[in-house]
């Protein structure tokens, strides 16, 4: 591979960031990694001024992005040939934090590196948040809310939307399994012992009953819940809950 005009044109029409480096010997000749090329998308989103010389080591020239742990990876691509794909998060000078999608490939004597911006942190938030909202307007109008249980400490954490279903105070973030019971109408308390039971041996349940909130309303509602397992051992039971009262 050669870096004429060609092969240079084909680069700076990528949708890719590529930077292509080549092994070289220093003045005390031992064998380094230096960039030869940076495409002009390469530039353009990480800032790189055009004057910037090349045929440096890529800590010397960007080491923000092109650091230690990912020369490493180069070193490797160099002398196995196996091309790697990979997720890196970097934080970015004039850009700030960035997750790019980064592929080595070798080619004849040099490594090409191609990056993609994936999100940003800020990205990831919004859509995050956004999802939380979404989520919380289905369930308001689904009349849902969620819970779990920590078979350790046996509290029972419960989401917003529950708590007004329940006719709880917003700031009560969750109940001691006996404050659950008592919700729960006499008639169906046996019932609820003997389907925890099916839950903890994995299986999953399905069922409605009739609570009795705090402020003395009657609500029937339908629950599904299972449990959470690590190394064989149930730790905790999550579930949905929704209104059903007609």
């Amino acid at each position: 591979m050669k870096l004429n005009a060609e092969t240079l044109s084909y680069f700076n029409q990528s949708t890719h960031c590529i930077c292509i480096c080549k092994q070289a010997k220093n003045k005390n000749l031992e064998t380094e990694i230096q960039v030869v090329y940076l495409n002009d998308r390469f530039r353009e989103h990480f800032k790189i001024a055009a004057s910037k010389p090349l045929y440096v080591k890529p800590q010397d020239f960007f080491p923000e992005l092109l650091n230690n742990d990912l020369i490493h990876l180069v070193k490797e691509v160099f002398e196995n040939g196996q091309a790697k794909e990979f997720t890196i998060k970097s934080e970015i000078p004039k850009v700030g934090e960035l997750f790019l999608d980064t592929q080595l490939l070798k080619f004849q004597n040099y490594v090409i590196i191609k990056f993609k911006n994936n999100k940003s942190s800020k990205q990831i938030e919004k859509e995050l948040l956004d999802k939380d909202l979404m989520l919380k307007d289905a369930y308001k109008l689904l009349k849902m809310g969620s819970m779990s249980i920590d078979l350790k400490t046996k509290k029972i954490s419960t989401s917003l939307d529950l708590n007004e279903l329940l006719e709880l105070p917003a700031e009560k973030t969750y109940l001691t399994y006996d404050e659950y019971l008592n919700l729960i109408s006499p008639d169906d308390r046996s019932e609820s012992e003997a389907n925890q039971k099916i839950i903890l041996n994995g299986g999953t349940v399905n069922v409605e009953r009739k609570i009795i909130t705090p402020k003395g309303n009657i609500r029937y509602l339908e629950s599904a819940a299972k449990a959470i397992f690590e190394d064989g051992k149930a730790v905790k039971i999550i579930g949905t809950i929704r209104d059903i009262t007609k």
